[in-house]
């Protein structure tokens, strides 16, 4: 069968417009495609009558222009969760690149684990972990981990006796309206008249050799847990509240 490619949204694309729209200039560094799953849907009233509808997931990492960035890695994970029903796999992948900032590198990666089978998210864990074993340069570690750091579950736990530490905790703050940095969830439908985050499992982690030049300032935020940032229609604009994360690192004197 023919697959469907006619676009309704294109999230990326959005995003983009709406960085551009606060003049705010970025370009995309890295992309890796991870799910590409297409299902029936009806589209009148008769049951014989269906079209498809097709949803493709990417994980990217942005770069803001004028940064220079070099060395970028995208791959799959090969744990990924069967869906027999399909006969799909739930992909789920990495971005790794290297950005050069006051002329100190920095290896940035961005991921997104499965959230359905908690084994299978810890494989992805220690896939990536792995991959950024050998890595010499101080690394920042980013994304949707879905494994709640205030219970220290299982894969923020594993990450966390790998030398990676998360940046919340350390948080001198820019606010404290979410002092737990809660970021999950709001509804599935974005309109939830009330606030329920209950868990916080998107993070920013670094390694400690980071700080081996001075100490190290962190300033977070949680984005998208107040009722004034939901859209002029009462929409929140995701069901994750995101992460906004300030590092001021001591320059490595040369």
């Amino acid at each position: 069968p023919v697959q469907a490619t006619d676009v309704y949204q294109d999230f990326l694309e959005i995003f983009m417009a709406a960085l551009h729209h606060h003049r705010q200039h970025y370009s995309m560094a890295g992309i890796i495609q991870n799910t590409d799953v297409e299902v029936p849907m009806l589209v009148s009233v008769d049951p014989l009558a269906f079209d498809d509808v097709r949803l493709i997931d990417y994980d990217v990492v942005l770069v803001r222009n004028g940064v220079e960035y070099s060395n970028v890695v995208t791959a799959n994970y090969n744990a990924r969760l069967p869906i027999s029903t399909f006969g799909i796999d739930i992909l789920r992948g990495y971005v790794a690149v290297d950005a050069t900032i006051c002329g100190n590198d920095y290896r940035f990666v961005s991921t997104h684990l499965e959230s359905d089978y908690d084994p299978i998210q810890l494989a992805q864990a220690s896939e990536l972990i792995g991959y950024l074993q050998t890595e010499t340069k101080p690394v920042i570690l980013v994304g949707d981990f879905n494994s709640n750091a205030a219970l220290d579950e299982a894969t923020y736990q594993f990450i966390s006796e790998n030398d990676f530490v998360e940046t919340w905790p350390l948080n001198h703050g820019w606010n404290h309206q979410n002092p737990d940095g809660l970021t999950a969830p709001h509804d599935p439908d974005l309109r939830n008249t009330d606030i329920h985050l209950a868990e916080r499992i998107d993070l920013v982690f670094f390694r400690p050799e980071m700080q081996s030049n001075g100490e190290l300032l962190i300033k977070s935020r949680v984005i998208g847990d107040e009722y004034r940032e939901r859209t002029r229609s009462k929409m929140w604009p995701s069901d994750h509240a995101g992460v906004a994360v300030k590092l001021a690192i001591p320059y490595k004197r040369h």
